[in-house]
């Protein structure tokens, strides 16, 4: 037996490390403990609790785990292992590789509303691993450097996407409003003269400004950024609405992020300029993923922007709920359909 005033091995060091993970995970979940062996998601983790756990691992052991660690060992015993190894990602890098490995065309997946594109990590369970894929994610733009047009951001993302991709065929894909920027991207690249061989808009309709409604377009923005977080109660409200002061609180609780702020005010601008954005034509098909709470939206409203078809399939789950476990079952199998037969 080892004298009691050794310094820990490696393996005694790892077992403290495994502990705090399992503390840290129970406190994410709201249990009193947690199991080193317990699997994240089946004890009812998803994918912004990842991003949440991999923040509180890069503030207690000064090296970060990723979301793709969590979806890939989503054990304490698993995440401890990977810690000596792991490189954190910052939250909002202008593309986060998900998995990056694979023999097919990357995938680009264009993040929703809250600016982070982690939501799309939930794909990588039933995604074809042949298929790379990527998360395309909110930059926060302040002044004079902020884009004047929906247009000019999708020039910048296609920037971003060509530095790991140069050339084509390209495949975009975005929910909610990352459905309408990926169109806007696929216009662009197709006007550099490049090949777009798939558009998947999720539940994604190009944005209005409805003078009529009583709600102001910024209020239901936020409130659009507190249903994007599962289980967050709805911070008060002003008269009109949620305050922008509540909604970043909320979010900076829930995510651990010190660029909530940002995030916030980079989220209001952009769906701005989505709802100034007239969709232009982009030559080919798409498919449309429609949730089963789309009510009235009709995703024909794309037909005039698209020169080819544009295959409708409906899912099972709602708009907010496209990307958890379910729905990312049921996206990922059509994903697979569609992409392995190009």
């Amino acid at each position: 037996m080892a004298p009691k005033d050794s310094p820990p091995t490696a393996d005694s060091s790892r077992t403290l490390r495994e502990d705090a993970l399992c503390v840290m995970i129970a406190g994410l979940l709201e249990r009193p403990v947690f199991g080193v062996d317990e699997d994240f998601f089946q004890a009812g983790g998803h994918s912004l609790l990842a991003v949440r756990l991999a923040s509180l691992a890069r503030e207690m052991f000064g090296c970060g785990l990723s979301a793709r660690d969590v979806f890939q060992a989503p054990t304490p015993r698993g995440l401890a292992q990977r810690l000596d190894r792991a490189e954190g990602q910052s939250l909002t890098a202008p593309v986060l590789a998900l998995r990056p490995e694979g023999d097919e065309s990357p995938l680009f997946c264009v993040h929703p509303i809250l600016g982070l594109g982690w939501s799309y990590a939930a794909l990588l369970v039933d995604l074809d691993p042949d298929i790379p894929l990527y998360a395309v994610q909110a930059t926060a733009w302040t002044g004079a450097d902020r884009p004047d047009s929906l247009q000019e951001l999708a020039v910048a993302y296609v920037a971003a996407v060509r530095e790991l991709q140069p050339a084509g065929p390209y495949r975009l894909a975005g929910w909610s409003l990352g459905g309408v920027i990926a169109h806007a991207m696929a216009c662009e690249l197709q006007r550099a003269g490049e090949d777009v061989s798939t558009l998947v808009l999720i539940d994604a309709y190009p944005l209005t400004t409805d003078a009529g409604e009583a709600e102001s377009p910024d209020h239901a923005t936020l409130k659009a950024l507190l249903a994007h977080v599962p289980n967050t109660a709805s911070p008060p409200s002003g008269p009109s609405g949620p305050e922008v002061g509540h909604v970043t609180a909320a979010l900076a609780h829930y995510l651990g992020s010190g660029h909530t702020s940002d995030l916030v005010a980079t989220a209001l601008a952009n769906a701005s300029l989505a709802r100034a954005h007239t969709p232009g034509l982009l030559k080919g098909d798409a498919l449309f993923l429609a949730a089963a709470d789309s009510g009235e939206r009709d995703p024909r409203t794309w037909a005039a922007h698209l020169t080819g078809e544009l295959d409708v399939y409906d899912l099972p789950t709602g708009h907010f709920d496209a990307l958890a476990p379910e729905g990312a079952t049921d996206i990922a199998a059509v994903l697979n359909d569609h992409l392995l037969d190009e």
